[in-house]
């Protein structure tokens, strides 16, 4: 069933079908590259819905998108690139789901499934879980209701897998179309038309933030989120969290919960663009050339 690669470039032999189609990703031009960027960026927004596309254009897609994604390097945005094809898989007919568990050493999942076969791809949906399936001398068996969803945890763990890429392999053109897959967002400019902090908002919609992240944590985010919206810690830490993912930036959880019950017991509230932009100048100017202030 060649035409699975359509849905499924992501299949342990599409690389084999993507010589035979004569897909090479090294000589993809500019307009290529621009057609990626747009349709990743979609993708990277939470636009799963996509028209397919032909198998040849599918498999290069693929390949580009996933180093767009390395030079990114946001976790964000491999779970929502790995999302897509869930969802693509868990909406496919019958027999490509099918064919994607035979490709993929599952076999016909309601047969039964040796347990570390099951148990090697990552399971996105809940019905996919164990408790909820039976289990008969290391052996799983999936009822025909939780085939689609086991085909998007499969589809989701092989676009995912091997990522990210090392940078030293991305070449410097794809690296530098990467940055328009980022989401764009519509900035309110200023704090003059969110009321006092509309700039934080502005700051809460960006994403590809290069430095300075766990300063704007400190200076306006955690205070802005739980003094001045009232949040509670853990809403305010999962906001947070989700925000500095989408800036590529790797703060521990455990440092933004220390930081948001500092907030909370001490009542602190966000500083001024004045004081930030006397302490910290470096990270003010960014925020301008990015739009945030005037």
């Amino acid at each position: 069933m060649r035409d699975a690669y359509r849905y499924f470039p992501f299949l342990p032999d599409a690389r084999v079908r993507a010589q035979q189609l004569g897909v090479n990703p090294a000589s993809a031009d500019e307009t290529i590259l621009s057609a990626v960027a747009a349709r990743l960026q979609r993708i990277l927004s939470g636009n799963y819905d996509m028209p397919l596309l032909s198998e040849k254009s599918e498999l290069l897609f693929f390949a580009l998108a996933r180093a767009m994604l390395s030079a990114l390097d946001t976790p964000l945005y491999y779970d929502r690139f790995g999302k897509f094809y869930a969802r693509r898989a868990e909406r496919a007919p019958s027999e490509y789901r099918m064919y994607l568990f035979s490709a993929t050493g599952l076999g016909d999942p309601r047969a039964g499934v040796p347990l570390a076969t099951y148990m090697s791809f990552r399971h996105v949906y809940p019905e996919t879980k164990l408790y909820h399936l039976p289990v008969s001398k290391g052996v799983v068996f999936v009822p025909n209701h939780v085939l689609p969803a086991l085909a998007g945890a499969v589809a989701y763990s092989l676009a995912v897998k091997g990522l990210p890429i090392p940078l030293d392999r991305i070449p410097e053109s794809i690296r530098k179309w990467a940055k328009q897959a980022v989401p764009k967002v519509s900035l309110p400019r200023g704090s003059g038309q969110s009321g006092r902090w509309g700039f934080i908002e502005s700051i809460l919609k960006l994403s590809g933030i290069p430095d300075g992240r766990k300063r704007i944590v400190l200076y306006w985010i955690m205070p802005y989120l739980i003094t001045v919206k009232g949040l509670d810690v853990d809403t305010a830490v999962s906001i947070a969290k989700e925000w500095a993912e989408r800036q590529g930036a790797k703060i521990l959880e455990s440092w933004l919960r220390s930081d948001a019950e500092n907030v909370k017991r001490k009542g602190l509230h966000p500083w001024s663009p004045q004081k930030v932009r006397a302490v910290s100048p470096d990270v003010f100017r960014m925020l301008q050339e990015m739009g945030v202030f005037q």
